[in-house]
């Protein structure tokens, strides 16, 4: 009994003291997730998709939980998360799929790499039934503005590389949620977005030939990436061009600039 009312009374103190020091100690374990976790494994080896519907539900309850788990369990849900995307769907069984994606951008920096994998996976790359939905992880993975692993340079590449007008366009949309990030990589954004615009546009308005199959594409390229690349372009400076002549300016005159500098007040007027 002494010892047992020993050991309670120094873990106490060893509490207080890091409370006192500011330490917020970890969250305990959430004893429902390990359950949601393993339903949820089951949905995912369910053939048809039968029991997605149920997985959806589950998906829901784990993310609204994620940010108040402790780091351990934090990570077993990304894992479990991201383990949807091998269950077997056809391009008309996209709910698990699409649930999953919406959960993981929600993340941070772990979510954000599950769904990098899933944008560059075979089976969703380069194939026609998987355009929309692929579009959509594409636009999943701007949100979390995870600045590590290589994100940002994947969805610029995607902006100017990919076979897929709306990846592109995603990907251009997706980089909009860069705008609270540090100085650099929004100048690497805009400067990527500014001259993929231009030579979009520049390769539209080639030659007034009708018939020429190289100019069509570009053009309806320019269609599609036209609007939400200008809009995360607004997101990231501030500034607002309807066209490319007036952004590409911008960009020239203000590429060395701070941008974060506070703009001085103007005097009023005695």
């Amino acid at each position: 009994m002494r010892r047992s009312t020993l050991t309670i009374l120094i873990a106490a103190a060893v509490a207080s003291a890091s409370l006192a020091q500011g330490k917020v100690p970890p969250p305990k374990d959430d004893a429902e997730v390990p359950e949601l976790i393993k339903t949820l494994k089951k949905v995912v080896k369910t053939k048809k998709g039968v029991r997605d519907g149920e997985g959806q539900q589950i998906l829901d309850k784990l993310s609204s939980r994620w940010k108040k788990l402790n780091a351990k369990q934090q990570k077993a849900v990304t894992k479990a998360i991201a383990g949807c995307f091998k269950a077997k769907r056809k391009p008309d069984q996209v709910l698990l799929y699409r649930a999953a994606g919406e959960a993981l951008s929600h993340f941070g920096r772990g979510g954000a790499k599950a769904l990098a994998m899933v944008v560059e996976d075979r089976r969703f790359r380069n194939q026609k039934e998987w355009v929309v939905f692929r579009a959509l992880m594409i636009r999943f993975l701007g949100r979390p503005a995870v600045t590590t692993d290589r994100i940002p340079k994947l969805l610029m590449g995607l902006c100017v590389k990919d076979n897929d007008d709306q990846a592109r366009a995603k990907a251009g949309e997706a980089l909009g949620d860069y705008h609270k990030s540090k100085q650099e990589v929004r100048k690497g954004i805009v400067k990527a977005l500014v001259k993929g615009l231009e030579e979009c546009w520049a390769e539209s308005k080639a030659n007034l030939d009708t018939g020429d199959l190289n100019r069509a594409v570009w053009a309806k390229r320019w269609a599609v990436i036209q609007d939400p690349w200008m809009k995360s372009l607004k997101r990231l400076t501030g500034q607002s061009f309807k066209e490319v002549r007036p952004w590409v300016k911008w960009w020239n005159k203000n590429k060395n600039r701070n941008w974060d500098k506070p703009k001085r007040a103007k005097p009023r007027p005695r």
